[in-house]
């Protein structure tokens, strides 16, 4: 990825300190299921640019992470949850907490795109629907880009 091409900063505050450790064989789980995401989005001429960020919910809770996105750049944010969840979703939000985009399908590997008409902050929001398991389920979000127009 060409440097200074697509820029990001996880926000301190993104994801609490005890959500981001993820216990094995979870973190074994979710690690696998990004490197398949990752090989279809290089095909498609994205890089991972972000990532990945890791975290738990139980049923209904929701997790944010906070990012800089840069205009002219073209990015597709993923997530994928444990084998105890079934349904994750993610929403993408400007700086003014304006809903950008959403994917709300009934499934454990959403995706969102974005195209940014400015460089600013912008938040991605996982939201757990569906977890087979009481204490909640783990999940992690990464985040490739491409120039636009590749």
């Amino acid at each position: 990825m060409r440097k200074g091409l697509l820029a990001l900063v996880l926000a301190a505050a993104a994801v609490p300190a005890a959500a981001a450790s993820v216990p094995e064989p979870w973190s074994a789980q979710l690690s696998q299921q990004l490197a398949h995401i990752e090989e279809a989005a290089a095909r498609n001429g994205f890089a991972r640019v972000a990532g990945p960020f890791s975290g738990g919910a139980a049923q209904g809770q929701a997790q944010r992470i906070t990012l800089h996105l840069d205009a002219g750049g073209e990015y597709r944010i993923a997530a994928v949850c444990d084998a105890d969840c079934a349904d994750i979703d993610l929403r993408l939000f400007d700086q003014n907490g304006r809903l950008i985009e959403e994917d709300l399908g009934r499934d454990d590997h959403p995706i969102v795109s974005s195209l940014p008409a400015w460089s600013g902050a912008f938040v991605v929001e996982a939201r757990m629907h569906d977890c087979r398991h009481a204490e909640g389920c783990y999940f992690a979000v990464d985040v490739y880009g491409r120039a636009r127009g590749l």
